[in-house]
């Protein structure tokens, strides 16, 4: 049996090729749903006393009026409105979850990171809602083939949130395969949140920080052969998955029928 291409390489590759026709309706349907929620939520958790402190922090960070800080007058850089958008999404913790493949609160930081770099790019609306698909698509595959991290004292959230986060900015700024692959790998490195900080005002600025994780842009992005030594493909390589100990690459390999639909438009 042939042995399957780089779970980065087929990852990278799905994200870059996809085009927006090729997703189904019923994907872009509860899209909108899941990003018209996560708004509520956030300009509801604007009056929770976490999102006063994380307020202040972007204030004293400086103005920059580039992103619009949910529910205020107040733009900032991307990074930082990222991250209070982030936050202010997950204060309440009503916003979306799953309850299958322990992936956690995901639109909290797909759409604090998209939207903010959206609005500094000029990005449409059809782009964003591209972006949003393909972060949950990914994030969702790799969670589905990797231990619960949460068993390992890891929060979810913003681990698999902050990989959701970069395809999703990768896919607006409309990045390449190498550069994706690189992207993936520093999200990697910056992901991380403590589970036992569950009901605590850190919880939500997991989210934030996952969210401003993201945020490639600005980074001057390696070149080869520093991309291949960044990846995250050694990474997943050595997980276990929830069934064996070798990954079950098969599973990664198969991309939802948004694949197979690009693929049979070809």
């Amino acid at each position: 049996m042939a042995t399957p291409p780089p779970v980065t390489d087929t990852l990278a590759q799905f994200v870059t090729k996809i085009e927006f026709a090729a997703i189904p309706e019923e994907a872009l349907a509860n899209a909108k749903m899941h990003l018209l929620d996560t708004l509520g939520v956030a300009l509801a958790g604007t009056r929770e006393p976490v999102a006063g402190i994380a307020l202040d922090y972007c204030k004293r960070i400086g103005p920059v009026g580039e992103s619009t800080i949910w529910g205020t007058k107040s733009k900032a850089a991307a990074p930082t409105a990222a991250f209070a958008n982030g936050l202010l999404s997950h204060a309440l913790d009503y916003d979306d979850w799953d309850a299958f493949i322990h992936v956690g609160h995901p639109t909290s930081m797909l759409l604090g990171a998209g939207l903010s770099i959206g609005e500094s790019t000029g990005a449409s609306g059809e782009e964003l809602l591209k972006a949003y698909v393909l972060g949950i698509e990914v994030m969702c595959k790799l969670a589905a083939n990797c231990p619960n991290v949460q068993d390992r004292g890891f929060h979810s959230t913003p681990v698999w949130g902050s990989l959701g986060a970069a395809v999703a900015c990768a896919s607006l700024l409309k990045l390449d395969d190498s550069q994706l692959k690189a992207a993936l790998g520093i999200a990697a490195s910056a992901a991380g949140g403590i589970h036992r900080q569950q009901g605590s005002m850190v919880k939500p600025f997991h989210a934030g920080n996952a969210a401003r994780n993201r945020r490639l842009d600005h980074l001057r992005l390696p070149q080869e052969p520093d991309l291949q030594r960044i990846r995250i493909q050694p990474v997943i390589r050595r997980l276990p998955t929830r069934q064996q100990h070798e990954p079950e690459r098969s599973r990664l390999s198969e991309l939802s029928t948004v694949e197979q639909r690009h693929r049979d438009d070809q």
